[in-house]
């Protein structure tokens, strides 16, 4: 089991192109962490850092104390993260039991799957184009845990998605974790979700960290979020 996935010092982008400078923040299983700022802050390029999806220019990302910063990608999943990114990782011409069954085929993982998403127990016939976007967004991060990850990284699992679909997917993330003890990466733009759901939170802006610590002390900063995010994210979090 890993026990810490860690950025240190980490500089990061495509290319010659870098997006995001400076970032540092550990995170053990079972934590919860809210990366926030606007569109093109960085929040995505710091979870492709840790996946291997972006170049890191400067600094190192660890697993379990273990530099994977040259590692490939699905060596980096073996290890114990996984991501479920924007574009919903699912098959649309499966069903959702083969969806689960392609992601691994222990019984006991679809089980888990059901248990912690019921909705997806009431769709297994059903094909993943015929899926409701929440019920997508469901279905893929069931097949991110059938891998058996310590940590979990959701790339704006919201998105798109109504208010009510939106509660229900949080509600079964926060079930998920609880009850598996997964470390949790979530990056968002919506303020009181992250701090409803997180214990700690990074805030990135232009792709600096401009602030780090528990979520606790970030509602006590009115003035990074008014800066990194925007009074009326602030204000429509808070209606």
């Amino acid at each position: 089991m890993a026990k810490e996935i860690a950025w240190n010092s980490v500089d990061a982008g495509y290319g010659r192109t870098v997006a995001v400078e400076g970032i540092t923040v550990r995170l053990s299983p079972g934590e919860k962490l809210g990366i926030l700022g606007r569109n093109g802050a960085g929040k995505t390029t710091i979870l492709r850092a840790m996946m291997g999806d972006a170049k890191v220019h400067h600094g190192t990302v660890e697993i379990d104390g273990v530099d994977v910063t040259g590692m490939p990608a699905y060596q980096r999943n073996q290890l114990g993260v996984a991501v479920v990114p924007q574009t919903r990782d699912v098959f649309r011409s499966l069903t959702v039991r083969e969806n689960l069954i392609v992601a691994s085929a222990e019984r006991d993982r679809t089980k888990l799957a059901v248990k912690l998403f019921p909705r997806l127990g009431e769709r297994m016939q059903n094909l993943g184009a015929d899926l409701s976007g929440g019920e997508q967004q469901m279905l893929s991060i069931a097949r991110a845990i059938m891998t058996k990850p310590d940590f979990l990284m959701l790339d704006e699992p919201l998105e798109g998605l109504s208010p009510t679909l939106a509660q229900d997917v949080m509600k079964s993330v926060r079930k998920m974790v609880e009850e598996t003890g997964l470390g949790c990466v979530l990056v968002e733009q919506h303020v009181a979700t992250v701090l409803d759901f997180c214990d700690r939170a990074l805030v990135v802006q232009r792709g600096q960290m401009v602030f780090s610590g528990t979520t606790d002390e970030l509602r006590g900063r009115p003035d990074v979020l008014e800066s990194a995010i925007g009074l009326s994210a602030v204000s429509s979090e808070n209606e």
